[in-house]
């Protein structure tokens, strides 16, 4: 189901998701919690998995691994890794296979449900370009509304 509570021209990065069980996907807009420039920046709930960005986006899913891709490549967003948990978790699962002599805990899916999808979260630079391409979209729109009509 496709959330249409968002404004088209506005990002991923501008929005805190909201989960709850059998729900779709809320989105509440991010409001900057710094209360003055010294304050250290955070994305603070602003961590997208694929699925809540489906949820949110559905037409950006055919290129998602292109477009977190070039925005990681570029320092725009990040990805939430635990690389150090998933490994202890496969190796827990993997003695546990070895002592019980099943392969069936070493299944494919069995070991997708012990691996966290992947996150991602904008960075600061990330956040920084959106509001200039913001700023641009703004001043795009006020002129056009400047313009004289077609008659």
């Amino acid at each position: 189901m496709r959330n249409t509570n968002v404004p088209p021209k506005r990002a991923a990065a501008r929005w805190v998701p909201e989960t709850a069980a059998g729900q779709p996907v809320r989105l509440q807009a991010y409001r900057d919690s710094r209360t003055h420039a010294g304050d250290e920046w955070r994305a603070e709930q602003r961590i997208w998995s694929a699925r809540l960005i489906g949820e949110a986006r559905q037409p950006l899913l055919p290129v998602l691994t292109s477009l977190t891709g070039t925005l990681q490549r570029h320092g725009l967003a990040v990805q939430h890794d635990d690389t150090s948990s998933v490994l202890a978790n496969y190796a827990r699962q993997f003695d546990f296979s070895v002592m019980s002599g099943s392969s069936a805990a070493l299944s494919e899916p069995f070991l997708r449900n012990i691996t966290p999808a992947p996150r991602w979260s904008p960075t600061e630079l990330g956040e920084r370009v959106l509001g200039y391409y913001e700023l641009a979209a703004d001043e795009f729109d006020a002129a056009q509304a400047l313009a004289p009509g077609d008659d």
